[in-house]
């Protein structure tokens, strides 16, 4: 279990969630915050951060054990949006659901999460990878022929977790 740095307590005494966002209620640094202020910051990976004591916590943990008041291995977005700490956006997930949670790679180039072009036979090739094995669905003429199968199967192995690469379910 990863170590948060923070108690359940603490994150009641220091911090007020409202609609995904936390604000400080007892600061730390007076110097640099007030209460009232919103906690932490937006950094470079996309998650907000916050200093407690030293330590970078991040707030959709915090929010999670504020209201859950456990404290998962992982918290997932389930919208993919790092920066969405709505309570109804967090779920408590093992890796390999976290893992497939993700959007399209920016690079895709089909525009279709799994699917790419296969020059040798000048078909389009549909496939996914979840904990370490690939599936592969095919050869497929239609982009959207590949699409539709490479949705099916990812959804028969994921179930719920089965993100194809568009997700905007709580946007």
């Amino acid at each position: 279990m990863t170590k948060q740095f923070i108690t359940y307590e603490q994150a009641h005494q220091f911090f007020r969630y409202e609609d995904g966002h936390l604000f400080w209620k007892q600061v730390l640094r007076p110097n640099q915050v007030k209460v009232g202020d919103e906690a932490g910051h937006v950094g470079p990976s996309g998650y907000r951060g916050i200093l407690f004591y030293g330590k970078r916590i991040r707030a959709h943990r915090v929010i999670y054990l504020m209201h859950t008041g456990s404290e998962p291995d992982e918290v997932d977005h389930i919208n993919c949006h790092k920066d969405d700490n709505r309570i109804e956006n967090l779920r408590a997930v093992a890796h390999w659901q976290n893992m497939s949670n993700t959007r399209k790679a920016k690079n895709n180039k089909s525009g279709i999460k799994g699917v790419h072009w296969h020059a040798e036979s000048l078909k389009w090739s549909a496939r996914f990878r979840h904990q370490k094995r690939t599936f592969y669905i095919g050869l497929f003429s239609d982009i959207g022929d590949a699409s539709i199968a490479l949705q099916a199967r990812r959804i028969e192995v994921l179930g719920e977790f089965a993100n194809h690469g568009d997700l905007e379910r709580l946007a």
